[in-house]
């Protein structure tokens, strides 16, 4: 059971075409443990939705799919997704009427007292490459 849950409406104009339009899902960080999509009556499976982070598509999984139904709610189980800002919903919506997604993002504390934290980003640059300035040899 997650410690927390941030609520988000995502509402798509009618007539949203493909690619869709993004909507961020901005909250505090922690530590993602799953997504519940909720889709209304009335989608008709004229609507879709991912959920990417960091500009690169998670949820669903396989590239340039959408999550598509009508009166249905999907969760997902997460292990070591990623927190905080960079979150964000692309959805589309071919009807005449805008449709609006549930999303709940499940979100688990960090415990600070315990040393508890996101690793650092790392960004290793190719051999001979630089970063930051940095002059990196090869081994």
């Amino acid at each position: 059971m997650a410690q927390r849950v941030e609520h988000f409406a995502v509402t798509v104009a009618a007539l949203t075409q493909l690619p869709g339009q993004t909507t961020a899902l901005s909250f505090d960080e922690g530590i993602v443990t799953g997504f519940v999509i909720r889709i209304p009556a009335g989608h008709a499976g004229k609507t879709g939705l991912q959920l990417w982070y960091a500009g690169v598509q998670v949820i669903p999984f396989k590239k340039d799919k959408y999550i598509r139904g009508n009166k249905i709610t999907l969760s997902y189980e997460t292990e070591n997704y990623p927190t905080g800002a960079g979150w964000v919903a692309n959805a589309f919506n071919l009807d005449r009427h805008p449709h609006t997604f549930r999303c709940d993002v499940l979100i688990d504390e960090f415990d600070a007292a315990a040393g508890e934290a996101l690793a650092p980003l790392v960004l290793i640059p190719p051999v001979g490459g630089t970063l930051a300035g940095l002059t990196v040899a090869g081994l």
